[in-house]
């Protein structure tokens, strides 16, 4: 299963278009601040984002295989040891936030943290970034790569 994670795309429907013109998933994930509408956003789980007109949900669970589940928020209203509690409660063991605009792929009490970056708005040196999750069924395996859109 090959998915796809983006955050803080601020409205840039244009390179939201690029990214999904380019890169083919099985599903579509996005932390917040799109600034986008829900048609924008129709191939998306989407959450509420500080800067979103739409409403959204403040977090999602999503079910990635039997061995993983991803809690997935903003950031903006948790702190880290919040998200870590609400995975916790929620037997996720994978994180995904945005709101920083930066990358992040860090394990907490065993318990993946991951933040995508921006597509649109990077606020790092690895600029316009979005997240590829790669989730092997075969070898129940998964992986985490950040991968660059060239604009």
């Amino acid at each position: 299963m090959k998915i796809i994670v983006t955050s803080d795309i601020h409205g840039k429907k244009e390179i939201l278009n690029k990214l999904l013109y380019e890169h083919d998933a099985d599903m579509y994930l996005d932390c917040g601040d799109s600034e986008l509408s829900d048609y924008d956003l129709q191939n998306f789980l989407s959450v509420q984002g500080n800067c979103d007109y739409e409403w959204f949900p403040s977090y999602r669970i999503v079910k990635i295989s039997d061995e993983y589940s991803a809690f997935i928020t903003h950031g903006h209203r948790y702190a880290l040891d919040e998200m870590l509690a609400k995975a916790k409660e929620n037997n996720c063991n994978i994180i995904i936030h945005g709101h920083t605009h930066k990358k992040r792929y860090e394990k907490y009490q065993d318990i993946f943290v991951l933040n995508p970056g921006s597509i649109a708005r990077p606020r790092s040196k690895d600029s316009n970034t979005f997240l590829l999750i790669n989730y092997d069924e075969k070898n129940k395996s998964i992986s985490f790569d950040f991968i660059k859109l060239i604009l």
